[in-house]
């Protein structure tokens, strides 16, 4: 009954993968071979079962001879096929053919004759085949075929690509299980310890074979199969250890316990002991499979919704490459990612984070594919030689086109995957419905930096013209500098002469008539305005240029201020204004004595000349903080708030008609701030239209 199960699911299992391998690509030699070798396994298979039912010697003998030819054909099959792997066109030349041909025909018809196995001994523990003399050549014919078989392996695998090798070595760990436990069971239990009661598990072996074989076929795309066909390899192993298991448990109960227990009881326990213990079992097999069948699983959904929030927030072209690379390394495992754009002046690779890329690329390799490649290349189904060594030479897998609408955006390139997996169809669905969208996410990206750069070339255009402009009116300041320096000097010079010819001819004002009299005191006054505009003008030039220079020293304000207002009281008794000094007991201040006097007599000008008829000015001083403060409160016109802002400014003078009534040049309070912060002090004012103003000075005692 176990020899029945034992062979159903070795032939279960080989047809099925063989049939799978085979129907994916029949014109591949790879594909052929495999399905050939899944048939010869399979008939070894019945033909063991049927060797080990048969009851009659010469039957069995038979059927044992039957075995023996088919493998005697088995091992040149596998090693054609570790010849041929993982090509599609046969990698032998004729010789070789013919000499594979002619030793296994040899061996084969070798087999059948009592050269190999004489006969069937009946022994108490069962039937033995008894070797004969040429089962040495037979021996040597196996053991040559598989040394040429893990020979050819391992030298493919030191000069095999990347993405080949671990399926190389997939194959040896399968053929190595496969054939040490077939040999020793079939071979050495057989022909030298005469013992049969092992043959049993021979076709169980092969499923380590089969299975190592198929899923190194099937991580090749042109071979692709699904993980579904993966799971059900990781299906089989672990129904074949149930069932060696439950073998075990019957062969170690039929020669541990008594003979006069029933067998049945001992299957029936084994039995109830394995489906106990089956979820324990039947997990951790699979957690095993998993990790070598499905080593790269990612979630197609979650990783495109991933992608798409970097393509979404991320506006910067480099940072938006370098970002979508590296999730595809880390979520897909691949070795490396990189895309390589139209824009690019001279067509370079975009590396991931971890600079992961081949010593020998050559980005110029890829330049005439940029507006070439209109879909999906993938290295396994290549059939132009020359695309090929490009791929090889790059370590390239796969390479997207990039395309909005009819414009070539670039490539995106990947390279294998860390697990040796190939890129099978979800992987390239997912590719391909995120290609797409990373080809309009780079072109909105690559807009967006050359809007930016042209705003910054602008911005520099900008910035040059202005400073052209600065260059400019610098230069127009310089001359009007020096066109007032000149003005303001010739202008002194006249008038100077007038006043002093006015101030000769006042000296004799006796002997004048009396209208002669009144025309030189206007010409006088005329001539003091004029000495007053002409020493703003040449304070505001000199404040232009950066020329006023203000000697400080310890000052008595007390003394400058009582001096200027000495020469404002004729003025203030003509127009009725009272002056009152209110002063503390320590006025000394850090000043320029001459630049302090003119701000004083300022603010004392203007105090009594926009003051009311009747009206005062009132001068107190005040220390706080080490701070000496000089409040000028008028009783004046007051200056309208919609005006306030201007009143330090150049030629600032008020448009209401109180004011403008009045002579003045509008310099002289931007002349008191200009020298006030010279000096290290400040001025502010609070005023109220037809209430009066409040000029405040401070400055460091």
């Amino acid at each position: 009954m176990f020899n029945f199960w034992i062979t159903a699911l070795t032939l279960f299992a080989n047809l099925l993968l063989g049939f799978i391998v085979y129907k994916r690509n029949s014109k591949s030699i790879t594909h052929k071979v495999f399905g050939f070798l899944t048939l010869d396994i399979s008939l070894w298979a019945i033909l063991n079962y049927l060797s080990l039912v048969a009851v009659d010697p010469s039957i069995i003998i038979l059927w044992i001879r039957a075995v023996m030819v088919s493998v005697a054909i088995m091992f040149p099959a596998i090693y054609v096929l570790a010849r041929v792997f993982p090509y599609k066109e046969a990698k032998l030349s004729s010789l070789e053919i013919v000499s594979i041909v002619i030793s296994t025909i040899f061996t084969s018809v070798l087999s059948v004759t009592p050269l190999v196995f004489d006969h069937v001994q009946l022994l108490p523990s069962g039937t033995t085949p008894v070797p004969g003399v040429a089962i040495p050549l037979f021996g040597l014919h196996v053991i040559i075929y598989l040394l040429l078989t893990v020979i050819t392996l391992f030298i493919k695998r030191s000069k095999a690509e990347k993405v080949y090798k671990p399926q190389i070595k997939l194959m040896l760990i399968g053929l190595g299980l496969t054939f040490i436990l077939s040999f020793l069971t079939t071979f050495i239990f057989v022909v030298i310890l005469h013992n049969s009661n092992f043959v049993i598990f021979g076709p169980a072996y092969t499923l380590f074979l089969i299975g190592c074989i198929a899923y190194a076929i099937a991580r090749h795309k042109f071979l692709d199969i699904t993980s579904l066909v993966a799971r059900a390899i990781s299906y089989t192993f672990v129904l074949a250890t149930v069932v060696l298991l439950e073998v075990g448990i019957l062969w170690l109960g039929t020669r541990l316990l008594p003979t006069t227990i029933d067998r049945t009881i001992i299957a029936f326990a084994g039995s109830i002991l394995i489906v106990m213990s089956f979820t324990t079992l039947s997990n951790f097999i699979t957690n095993i499979t998993d990790k070598i069948f499905f080593q790269g699983r990612y979630d197609e959904e979650d990783l495109l919704k991933a992608l798409t929030s970097v393509m979404v927030s991320e506006m910067n072209v480099k940072f938006l490459e370098l970002k979508l690379t590296k999730m595809l390394c880390k979520e897909m495992k691949v070795s490396y990612a990189s895309f390589v754009l139209v824009t690019d002046f001279i067509a370079k690779k975009i590396p991931t984070l971890e600079e992961v890329v081949s010593p020998n690329v050559k980005y110029a390799s890829l330049e005439k594919m940029l507006h070439t490649v209109k879909k999906t290349m993938i290295f396994e189904e290549l059939t132009d030689e020359v695309d090929k060594e490009i791929f090889r030479k790059l370590e390239i897998s796969l390479i997207l086109p990039l395309i909005v609408g009819d414009e070539d955006i670039g490539l995106l390139i990947l390279g294998p995957k860390l697990s040796g997996d190939i890129y099978v169809g979800r992987d390239i669905e997912v590719l391909e419905i995120f290609a797409p969208q990373a080809a309009i996410a780079l072109k909105n990206a690559d807009s967006y930096r050359q809007i930016q750069e042209f705003s910054q070339t602008l911005e520099l255009k900008v910035i040059d013209r202005t400073h052209e402009l600065e260059e400019a009116q610098k230069e127009q300041l310089k001359l009007k500098d020096e066109f007032v320096f000149i003005a303001t000097h010739d202008l002194a010079t006249p008038v100077t002469a007038i006043s002093g010819f006015s101030a000769l001819i006042k000296a004799r004002k006796d002997n004048l008539p009396e209208p002669v009299a009144k025309d030189l005191s206007a010409i006088d006054e005329a001539a003091n305005r004029l000495k007053t505009l002409v020493n703003d003008l040449l304070q505001v030039a000199r404040s232009d240029s950066g020329t006023i220079k203000v000697n400080l020293v310890k000052v008595d304000a007390k003394e400058t201020l009582e001096s200027a207002v000495r020469e404002i009281t004729p003025l203030a008794k003509e127009k009725g204004v009272t002056i009152k000094l209110v002063l503390s007991s320590i006025n000394s201040i850090q000043a320029d004595p001459v630049k302090l006097a003119e701000i004083f007599e300022n603010l004392l000008s203007n105090g009594v000349k926009y003051n009311k008829p009747g009206g005062s000015l009132t001068i107190t001083s005040t220390i706080r903080n080490g701070q000496v403060f000089f409040e000028f409160k008028d009783t004046g016109v007051g200056i309208d708030e919609s005006e306030q802002s201007k009143v330090f400014t150049k030629f600032f003078r008020s448009e209401t008609p109180e004011v403008r009534q009045r002579p003045g040049t509008g310099l002289g309070l931007f002349v008191v701030r200009m020298l006030a912060e010279k000096m290290g002090g400040t001025i502010s004012f609070e005023s109220i239209k037809d209430v009066g103003s409040t000029f405040t000075l401070q400055f460091n005692s």
